[in-house]
């Protein structure tokens, strides 16, 4: 197994945060502020359905409308979006998903949501080619990586 998409997740040159939120105190808001203290400038991004602008970055309403495919993903939406959420960075070619939940509801809808994610990646790695999706949950961890050239 190789590790290689670990780097994208510790050291990433891209970052989309799914779920970022202007308003204060909010999970969403919370992991904006920390992003952008974090110094990734232009190569983060910020994706919600009904802003235009978040902390004075441009964001755009859906992973499609993103330019690229951000190395790293950090999903902060509500769990039942979770899978079709990850499917699509998948597609994209995201090496890096953290998801982001919080309740009990959530928690177990986000674990149903991994597992599926896991078994969509398992059951036909060929969707994503040569690339791997590493996938790291806040109450789980599980990485699931399809077949990569060495």
């Amino acid at each position: 197994m190789s590790i290689r998409n670990l780097k994208s997740f510790f050291r990433p040159r891209s970052v989309a945060l799914l779920g970022a939120s202007a308003r204060s105190g909010s999970v969403g808001n919370v992991l904006a502020r920390n992003l952008q203290g974090g110094g990734f400038g232009a190569a983060l991004s910020f994706v919600h359905p009904k802003a235009d602008v978040i902390l004075g970055v441009r964001s755009v309403a859906s992973v499609d409308e993103l330019p690229e495919a951000p190395e790293l993903a950090v999903v902060a939406t509500p769990a039942p979006s979770v899978p079709g959420i990850v499917d699509r960075l998948g597609e994209r070619g995201t090496r890096a998903v953290v998801i982001v939940t919080a309740g009990a509801a959530g928690l177990a809808l986000l674990l149903v949501g991994v597992w599926y994610a896991v078994a969509w990646l398992l059951a036909e790695p060929a969707r994503l080619g040569a690339a791997a999706l590493l996938v790291v949950g806040l109450a789980v961890m599980v990485a699931a990586l399809a077949r990569m050239p060495e």
